[in-house]
């Protein structure tokens, strides 16, 4: 078990240490600059059946387990990340959960997201913004229309393990005015999450990509350009695939329809065509006529005496 502390014998944990009556109340404060950021929320679990402010590991351990992998897809989400694969060491601090305290009052979890000087001081906030959308969404039984369906799948995980431990849950942010979004667990909707369907992504036509091209499946018609960027394009059909697989290896240029990424970014062509890379022709500029034996004029500027120079020298510290 954790047990938090009675009001004689308060244990620290935290920047900021304060009772609202027989509740224990720990902020984290994040800095950006000179300005105090604090990215704190917090769950009250009713109906543990324990006594207040007391929670089993295994449980905590779930809750902090679903709770992560949804706070880490969302940051994902926000920042166009897709497919498998390791989350970007940005996105990774800027979504860590950390735990901070345990308060009675029913039980209360407090908690922080992120870090500070991650990504501009942005995603902490919107990822923290858009978990209590998901929240706010189980309490109405209604997704946000921007969840996508691996959004969802961790949404049911973290309504699982709330419901292990809970019979009704409230998540607020304590520095904000807004009601804490209540909901019971158990009978929040499985079906709204589960049956997420992926946005058709957009498209757009007579769409050109050039870089390198590589080889993924010549039977299948499917090669790759790797731009300049670094940023791979699949190719998913080629109309003149024979011509192409000539060209692997080199620099091409391939036209087709685009299907575009949450940011706008080209994920990959249909229909493509592809050609070899033309270089621009560039003929060097003559430079006969050009007089070389003439200096630049280093007499300063007409109207402006030395004294006028040393005081904006000095002005601008230099």
């Amino acid at each position: 078990m954790i047990a938090s502390t009675s009001p004689g014998n308060p244990i620290v944990c935290g920047n900021e240490l304060s009772w609202f009556g027989d509740i224990l109340v720990v902020r984290l404060r994040v800095r950006h600059g000179e300005v105090p950021v604090v990215d704190e929320w917090e769950v009250r679990l009713i109906g543990t059946g324990l006594a207040d402010g007391e929670i089993t590991f295994a449980g905590l351990a779930d809750l902090a387990e679903a709770l992560q992998v949804l706070a880490t897809r969302v940051g994902r989400h926000l920042t166009g990340v897709i497919g498998p694969g390791r989350s970007p060491s940005a996105v990774e601090r800027a979504t860590t959960l950390k735990f901070r305290g345990i308060a009675q009052g029913s039980t209360i979890l407090q908690a922080t997201i992120g870090e500070d000087g991650v990504l501009g001081e942005g995603l902490e906030h919107r990822s923290l913004s858009a978990m209590m959308e998901i929240f706010g969404g189980a309490a109405r039984d209604e997704a946000p229309g921007w969840v996508t369906p691996q959004l969802g799948h961790a949404t049911l995980s973290v309504l699982d393990a709330l419901q292990a431990i809970s019979s009704t849950c409230a998540f607020s942010l304590p520095r904000q005015e807004e009601p804490p979004i209540q909901f019971a667990a158990a009978s929040a909707s499985r079906d709204v999450w589960a049956d997420l369907r992926a946005p058709a992504p957009d498209r757009q036509a007579d769409v050109s990509v050039s870089g390198d091209l590589d080889l993924v499946d010549l039977r299948r018609g499917r090669l790759r350009i790797r731009d300049a960027f670094g940023n791979d394009v699949q190719l998913e059909t080629v109309l003149n695939v024979d011509e192409a697989a000539r060209l692997v290896g080199g620099q091409v240029t391939a036209t087709g329809e685009a299907v575009l990424g949450a940011r706008g970014q080209v994920l990959s062509l249909v229909d493509a065509t592809v050609e070899r890379l033309e270089l621009p022709s560039w003929t060097a500029p003559s430079l006969e006529g050009v007089d070389f034996s003439r200096t630049p004029l280093i007499g300063g500027v007409e109207g402006v005496d030395e004294d006028e120079v040393a005081a904006f020298l000095e002005l601008i510290g230099r």
